[in-house]
């Protein structure tokens, strides 16, 4: 296993107030047994993580999500920071911070996501590497400038996945906008994108950020706010599709935070 790693500062979890400041960056190469980093309270900076080989083991809300290869993860300042490199990993970090990096990375919205293969990175590091050692004028200029490219290709790379990922799953949006009366199995919706039916629910729940199902609740409860100025909470539920008024009830709640019948009272309320 190789370790190779370039420090910016001596005190490499550092908040800097410039532009952009990488603290460090680095790699594993071929793991041979599993490498633990806990950071319970997250660091100061920014740390990307790029997998080129093997699995990560990523912790976090009482839960455990393994990172294959070829996906890259993001952790904010201040966040968790609990993950395993499995045996046979080959990942590259890299530590920075700076007054635009959140506006660089509004794109990245998920943890982690899969984006193929990145030399980029690997030339990145190799790069940054080179320019701490030499420590030659403006070399911090020359880093961030590299980083700033590094970013927009991940962008670009995110953006497309998640196009290609959009027009999988249309039809099946559409129809949840378009008959949100109608209930669907996920079964019918897989068929109307021509997938699977754990493609299609694994697709679905990358893209919108929650199952299938959720969605077509969240929908219907959107509907019903407004169902709900002009008609009863069992003529608002009847509509929807909901057979059992109580259960729309209990959907309902779980979204707005209180009952269909409690809100309609406070809008006859307020008119």
């Amino acid at each position: 296993m190789k370790y190779l790693i370039a420090r910016a500062i001596k005190n490499s979890d550092n908040e800097s107030s410039d532009f952009l400041s990488i603290n460090n960056c680095g790699a594993f190469v071929d793991t041979r047994e599993p490498i633990l980093t806990a950071r319970p309270h997250g660091r100061f900076d920014y740390q990307m993580i790029y997998i080129k080989k093997g699995r990560i083991l990523v912790q976090e809300n009482g839960g455990k999500t393994t990172v294959k290869a070829g996906s890259v993860i993001l952790f904010r300042p201040h966040e968790q920071q609990i993950y395993t490199s499995l045996r046979d990993c080959t990942f590259y970090w890299i530590h920075f911070s700076g007054t635009s990096v959140e506006n660089m990375l509004s794109f990245f919205e998920n943890r982690f996501y899969e984006i193929g293969v990145l030399p980029e990175i690997e030339e990145f590091c190799e790069d940054t590497m080179a320019a701490f050692a030499s420590n030659k004028t403006n070399y911090p200029l020359f880093c961030a400038g590299k980083l700033i490219s590094l970013i927009a290709i991940i962008s670009q790379k995110i953006a497309s996945d998640i196009e290609s990922e959009d027009e999988l799953i249309g039809a099946a949006l559409l129809d949840i906008h378009k008959n949100f009366t109608v209930w669907r199995t996920n079964d019918e919706y897989a068929k109307m994108c021509g997938l699977s039916k754990s493609h299609f629910i694994r697709i679905f729940h990358k893209s919108l950020g929650m199952p299938p199902q959720k969605y077509r609740a969240a929908v219907a409860v959107r509907e019903a706010r407004h169902l709900l100025k002009s008609n009863s909470v069992t003529s608002t539920a009847s509509i929807l599709g909901y057979t059992d008024v109580f259960y729309f009830s209990r959907v309902f709640k779980k979204f707005v935070g209180i009952s269909p019948s409690e809100f309609k009272r406070k809008y006859d309320h307020w008119n």
